[in-house]
């Protein structure tokens, strides 16, 4: 970007390739080009010189922002999981999640599938029509979620862990009743965990 210590104080998320910025602000959604012009306008927003293209959202989690090769998908307060297309900024489809309402999601999407950690379901949906693939309740609560190409690995507030198939939802593996963890790695194989007393740990499917 062109323009330099420019500070707003309205949060906002984004998302950007070397074509394209995205950025999630203010209930709207919008694109600039990287090589444009950014400068001060107002006291909590920047002015886009040029921007490709806006559209309006309502409510939306903008930690939830991602960049699809054709897509921007996004979750929204009210349950809601959108995309928009990349080039035009078009709605494409939103899809009403129950889990994700008043609860915030960890996004895990890319161009194969869009996964959705709500709170205590995660869900794959079809990145180009928004349709169900698959859903996988947790016993507990979720209180970690990670993705790293075909596995996802969620963790409950009752310490089971799960390696899910991204494609299908199939279980690959499981540890029940192990710890409660806070974060963990994409690792389908053997995860690192931290957990909610501070410790660090590898997760040996294997030791069941």
């Amino acid at each position: 970007f062109h323009g330099e210590d420019i500070h707003v104080k309205q949060r906002a998320s984004a998302a950007a390739a070397d074509d394209i910025v995205t950025i999630l602000q203010n209930g709207s959604l919008f694109a600039i080009d990287p090589d444009g012009e950014l400068g001060p306008s107002g006291e909590d927003r920047v002015e886009i010189e040029e921007e490709l293209w806006r559209a309006d959202v309502e409510r939306p989690w903008r930690s939830s922002l991602t960049l699809l090769d054709a897509a921007v998908v996004y979750a929204t307060k009210d349950g809601s999981v959108c995309s928009h297309a990349r080039f035009d900024g078009a709605e494409q489809w939103c899809r009403r999640l129950g889990d994700v309402a008043g609860t915030e999601p960890t996004m895990l999407a890319d161009d194969a599938a869009v996964v959705v950690s709500g709170r205590s379901r995660v869900v794959a949906l079809e990145p180009s029509s928004g349709a169900m693939r698959w859903s996988v309740t947790m016993d507990a609560p979720i209180s970690a979620a990670a993705r790293e190409a075909d596995t996802v690995v969620v963790a409950d507030r009752a310490g089971d862990i799960r390696a899910l198939d991204v494609a299908w939802g199939d279980q690959r593996w499981e540890l029940a009743d192990w710890v409660t963890v806070t974060s963990i790695s994409a690792d389908g194989a053997a995860p690192y965990a931290v957990t909610a007393d501070g410790r660090v740990i590898r997760v040996d499917p294997d030791a069941r």
